[in-house]
């Protein structure tokens, strides 16, 4: 039975409405056990201690797109991107995420899916990316010096149907494998401040000796940037 309001009234008998009541309490039982440790366990200095926290799969139809909190107080929430248009954020993910909320000034919020990336995505070894919980994108991904080139080679970052873009990005890191050389000849490489965009960066490579360019090998890329 469902849980009903208002019982006892003031002009019932408790005798008559004692199944009602006993119903409330285990609807409220059931309720203040959903994550908790329940009244009454056998571990009973528990009792109502959260031992997990569920998010229902989407934020629920009728409820704002994007779920208010007091002013100054960040807040939690899960939701499917795909039916909450109205989000800041979008993560492409097409799953349920968790996003959280944070004020950025008075009356001012902003939104971040803290949980989207893509792990689960078969090519994670060679690109992906994550969000960070202060409104940063983190992508990681490899790409070929193919030829020595004194202007620089331009790189893409990892891009594709369900990554976000950067807005803008805010810097790059390389990485030589092995770490710092090429076929045993030492490599120094640099990304070009300002020919950096949202979706590519330009690298140069130079052998640390005799500083001619260098190419005809593979690098890793760390860059970060803002949603």
């Amino acid at each position: 039975m469902p849980y009903t309001i208002n019982m006892p009234l003031a002009t019932d008998f408790i005798s008559a409405s004692q199944s009602l009541i006993n119903e409330n309490f285990t609807e409220i039982q059931a309720w203040g056990s959903v994550d908790h440790s329940p009244l009454g366990s056998a571990a009973g200095t528990l009792d109502g201690f959260h031992y997990k926290t569920t998010f229902v799969p989407q934020y629920p139809p009728g409820f704002p797109a994007t779920p208010t909190f007091p002013v100054g107080y960040p807040g939690l929430f899960s939701a499917n991107p795909a039916s909450m248009p109205a989000l800041p954020v979008q993560p492409l993910t097409g799953l349920n995420e968790i996003f959280i909320k944070i004020q950025t000034g008075i009356g001012t919020f902003n939104v971040f899916p803290v949980t989207a990336s893509i792990v689960a995505d078969s090519t994670i070894i060679t690109q992906g990316y994550f969000y960070l919980p202060g409104g940063l994108i983190v992508k990681y991904g490899t790409s070929t010096m193919a030829a020595a080139n004194p202007i620089g080679t331009s790189t893409n970052y990892t891009v594709g149907a369900n990554y976000p873009v950067f807005n803008p990005a805010v810097g790059v890191s390389l990485f030589t494998f092995p770490i710092g050389t090429s076929a045993g000849v030492p490599v120094v490489m640099k990304s070009i401040i300002g020919l950096q965009n949202n979706l590519q960066f330009t690298v140069q490579a130079y052998n640390s000796l005799t500083g001619l360019p260098i190419g005809a090998f593979n690098f890793y890329f760390l860059a970060i940037g803002s949603i």
